[in-house]
């Protein structure tokens, strides 16, 4: 297509026809113009999926920053239950041990 102009546009200077020259430039200039149009396009949309892509990465990191919460929350809550277990076992032993010399002292008793 550029080719094509470019030979219309040659023969048009040979012949001295500035009419055909004109309307030669009015098409060119059209085009350019149509050009630009578009390239201006695809730079705003360019520019808009670079803001959603900025969003999403924002809100990509806050949702990394909340399970990382939410995980040392559940270690927490882990390590709450491991020590409540291990206050009942011993408070279970120490029970036990009681209820044993009990048993020790009411046979040494009954003796």
């Amino acid at each position: 297509q550029h080719l094509e102009a470019a030979a219309a546009a040659a023969a048009a200077i040979a012949s001295g026809d500035t009419a055909m020259l004109e309307q030669q430039l009015k098409v060119a200039t059209k085009d350019v113009a149509e050009a630009r149009s578009a390239a201006q396009r695809l730079k705003m949309a360019a520019a808009k999926r670079q803001a959603e892509l900025d969003d999403a990465r924002l809100e990509l990191a806050a949702e990394r920053e909340q399970a990382k919460a939410v995980k040392a929350q559940l270690m927490e809550a882990q390590r709450a239950a491991r020590a409540k277990a291990a206050e009942e076992k011993r408070r279970d032993g120490d029970a036990g041990d009681a209820a044993m010399a009990a048993v020790a002292r009411d046979a040494e008793l009954e003796r």
